[in-house]
């Protein structure tokens, strides 16, 4: 485990182990939600989405028809 350090929201979330395999992680249009009691949300903020889907996503999710390659810093 880390020692609670972290240098933004995604290297949070990517410490949980119920995240570790999301493609939501890697995926442009995410954006990580840390609330104030420390729980970790991952936002689907893709334009391309039905209205049904849902805004955060139950994870992991392994696979999505939605997902975008991040751009390369």
């Amino acid at each position: 485990m880390s020692d609670g350090n972290f240098e933004s929201a995604d290297d949070l979330a990517r410490e949980q182990p119920l995240l570790r395999g999301s493609v939501c992680l890697s995926c442009r249009d995410h954006r990580t939600i840390v609330s104030g009691r420390g729980s970790v949300f991952l936002l689907c903020q893709s334009d391309h989405t039905p209205p049904q889907w849902p805004k955060y996503p139950r994870q992991p999710l392994h696979s999505c028809p939605y997902w975008s390659a991040e751009d390369p810093d």
